[in-house]
């Protein structure tokens, strides 16, 4: 376990007030994705289950008959391999992150995380099969320059800024 000083106030280091952070889970994101892909894949028994229970796929007007296919397709994406059919891409791309897949999966006492499954296959259908577009956010700077100011001193903003 790593020590820092954290000012919860502040939100930067102050003396004499000390967080413990977690160690990290894997030593990049890219090993983290290449662990729980296929762990997650295997736990999965593409019931269609956290499809069902989606409020993202009801507002993206999912037809959820074929539950079952999609989450199929998950456990592709989930292993690196592409997804056969543009339901599941649909889905992950929009997902919401409401977390009501969580509660619905009959596997979640055996480890599954339908979230972070739906998760790591969006982030497998952008980088590795490359099914889902990148989105591009004209803003994005901005919000984060916005952000970095609430954070930052007056001098620091003076400086860096």
């Amino acid at each position: 376990m790593r020590l820092t000083r954290l000012d919860p106030a502040a939100g930067r280091a102050h003396p004499g007030c000390m967080t413990k952070l977690p160690d990290s889970i894997a030593p990049t994101t890219e090993a983290f994705l290449a662990e729980a892909g296929p762990r997650l894949a295997a736990l999965c028994t593409a019931c269609g289950a956290c499809l069902r229970a989606c409020p993202t796929a009801d507002l993206i007007g999912m037809d959820k008959s074929g539950a079952a296919a999609v989450t199929e397709d998950l456990r592709r994406l989930a292993r690196g391999e592409p997804a056969e059919s543009p339901a599941a891409l649909k889905w992950i791309n929009a997902c919401a992150k409401s977390g009501s897949c969580i509660s619905a999966c009959p596997e979640r006492d055996k480890g599954l995380d339908a979230m972070l499954l739906v998760r790591i296959c969006r982030q497998n259908a952008l980088n590795v099969t490359h099914q889902v577009p990148p989105k591009h956010d004209a803003a994005a700077f901005v919000r984060v320059k916005t952000f970095a100011r609430l954070q930052l001193t007056d001098e620091e903003q003076e400086k860096w800024l």
